[in-house]
């Protein structure tokens, strides 16, 4: 049982925030149908399908001819969001665009996933994550926080952040617009874009950066390379760390509290980093936590994705769920982060199999086995 056991939504997507966000809809309970082309390779095959695809059922469904588009509007009658997260133009061009389904539906939610606002100047270009980092400014976000003497310079993100983002905003969007319907009866268009969405992200770090007269304060933080060979964060941002952290590594003369304090600069920044660098090797990681521990500063141990997972917190919070998959047995996911006492939702089916449920999907909005089985044949599902 979950928040939004009676929301039913269609998903029609390519790439990762589409699928993204549906996850997060049936995580929570929502019926998601996700539509797919009959004739294209099954997203399985792609690394973290298995995972966003999880709970949702599969109709594959030939959007590129007339009957399938009349299927499609047929199912929507029934449901409350569509969700399209395709290339510019081709939902317009397979005749589902927002205008000709509010036409026929007045009560849909249509919400709109695109790498850039509809209404700007660059609304018809092909969406790609790396770009909107580069042009967005997250790149140079990372700036000069790599491991330890590395030379700083602009870092694309680990994971889809842009995409990542705009996902979230898909569902805070649809829940808000289902509450508008709920109090009006009246339908909209939503239009998320990876690029508004990124920029939304950056807001804090433009607000630092602007405030050019205030002068430089003593800090260290980053990911360092110790003596093992692991990696270690690290930060000197809470009261009192920063002399704390000198203290760790024997540098009593750049303490703030020292007799007669060295002036902060960024020069004295880059020398007391590079010292720090070559320090941190001379210990293994272990050590490093111990030490750090002990001298109450901020840090902890660089964990892989995999590593992250074996994290007691993790596991004491149900973030690591077990699902039996069809294909690959018993794998173990990333769980579900809102918790809710008296709807909590869950992970309850496996990623589906490519059109796993397109005769159950088109038999209960009313299409007889003998008609489904006739749009097979014309190879308008499968």
């Amino acid at each position: 049982m979950g928040p939004l056991d009676d929301i039913r939504i269609i998903e029609i997507s390519e790439g990762e925030s589409g699928p993204h966000a549906g996850m997060f809809f049936s995580d929570y309970g929502a019926e998601v149908i996700r539509i797919v082309p009959p004739g294209a390779p099954s997203d399985r095959d792609k690394p973290g399908f298995v995972v966003w695809d999880r709970g949702k059922k599969s109709l594959a469904l030939d959007l590129e001819s007339p009957k399938g588009v009349e299927v499609l509007l047929r199912l929507l009658e029934r449901c409350d969001a569509l969700l399209v997260a395709l290339q510019p133009g081709e939902a317009d061009r397979m005749r589902f665009s927002y205008e000709s389904v509010q036409q026929q539906l007045p009560h849909i939610i249509y919400c709109s996933l695109t790498g850039y606002d509809l209404h700007g100047p660059e609304n018809d270009r092909p969406f790609h994550d790396g770009l909107v980092q580069a042009k967005s400014g997250f790149m140079t976000n990372n700036w000069g926080i790599g491991a330890g003497e590395q030379q700083p310079g602009p870092k694309r993100m680990g994971f889809a952040a842009p995409s990542y983002a705009s996902a979230l905003y898909a569902c805070f969007g649809i829940l808000t617009a289902l509450y508008i319907r709920n109090e009006t009866g009246i339908g909209q268009h939503i239009n998320i874009s990876a690029h508004t969405a990124a920029l939304s992200m950056t807001r804090w770090n433009w607000a630092e950066q602007q405030d050019s007269e205030r002068p430089a304060g003593r800090g260290i933080f980053g990911v360092w390379i110790c003596g093992d060979g692991e990696y270690q964060w690290t930060h000197t941002g809470a009261r009192g760390s920063f002399d704390r952290y000198m203290k760790v590594f024997g540098m009593e003369e750049y303490m703030a509290s020292a007799p007669e304090p060295m002036p902060w600069s960024a020069d004295l920044n880059r020398e007391v980093r590079g010292k720090v660098a070559a320090l941190m090797k001379t210990k293994p990681r272990a050590d490093w936590v111990r030490l750090f521990n002990e001298a109450d500063v901020p840090n902890h141990p660089v964990l892989y994705p995999g590593d992250a997972f074996e994290d007691e917190q993790a596991r004491a919070v149900d973030m690591v769920v077990a699902v039996e998959d069809p294909l690959l047995g018993w794998l173990e996911q990333v769980g579900i982060p809102i918790k809710f006492e008296k709807t909590p939702g869950g992970v309850d089916m496996p990623a589906p199999l490519k059109g796993q449920h397109t005769n159950a999907v088109l038999r209960k909005i009313g299409y007889s086995q003998d008609e489904v089985a006739l749009l097979r044949s014309e190879g308008i599902v499968a």
